[in-house]
């Protein structure tokens, strides 16, 4: 993508130059309810802020039901999972827009 745009031809002069700016940040990251259950006492502080946030703003608890409701209302996006170049297997995950 460039300014909206789709770029699809290889030999297209335009370059995607700000991939930094457009990685997901970990605080964009939306965990499931059993998620933040498997971390225990290891919750970073950044998911309880979220968690909070999120159940104080009346959006509910993360159920996966309750998640994929947001993602129908476009106030998520849900991430399918995928394999990185190097190997890495990455699990489908929900995250902010």
């Amino acid at each position: 993508m460039h300014e909206g745009e789709l770029i699809t031809n290889p030999k297209d002069p335009r370059k995607f130059e700000n991939i930094d700016k457009e990685r997901i940040k970990p605080t964009n990251r939306v965990f499931t309810e059993d998620e933040i259950k498997k971390m225990g006492k290891n919750i970073p502080q950044y998911v309880m802020d979220r968690y909070m946030e999120d159940f104080m703003d009346g959006k509910g608890l993360p159920t996966i039901k309750n998640l994929n409701k947001r993602v129908s209302n476009n106030e998520l996006i849900y991430v399918e999972s995928y394999t990185k170049t190097d190997g890495t297997k990455v699990s489908g995950y929900y995250r902010r827009k």
